[in-house]
């Protein structure tokens, strides 16, 4: 939830989930439209992981381009030396837009 909220901050137009809702659950997409079969073999092979216990190292930015296939947009690198917040003078941070999703 502190990661969704930092990101807000540093790109005030982009709300998460372009301010659809109220608050934002931390989680993790296994699978977009699953079939009744993939869902049964998801459940049985994520069960005895969960709850998932990880360290993230790095945000992916994905957009959602033509016919819903969702495309890489940009990696943040997090961490110790991941080099902090976005420099003023990044041409993408400069020129970020995000179509009303993040």
């Amino acid at each position: 939830m502190r990661l969704t909220q930092l990101v807000w901050y540093e790109y005030p137009e982009c709300p998460p989930f372009a301010g659809a809702y109220d608050d934002s659950v931390p989680h993790l997409t296994v699978a977009l439209d699953p079939t009744e079969a993939d869902r049964e073999v998801i459940a049985r092979e994520l069960a005895p992981r969960l709850p998932l216990r990880t360290r993230a190292r790095e945000v992916l930015l994905f957009d959602e381009g033509d016919g819903g296939v969702y495309q890489p947009r940009r990696e943040f690198a997090l961490g110790a030396g991941a080099g902090g917040r976005a420099d003023a003078g990044d041409s993408d941070r400069a020129h970020a837009s995000c179509d009303g999703a993040l």
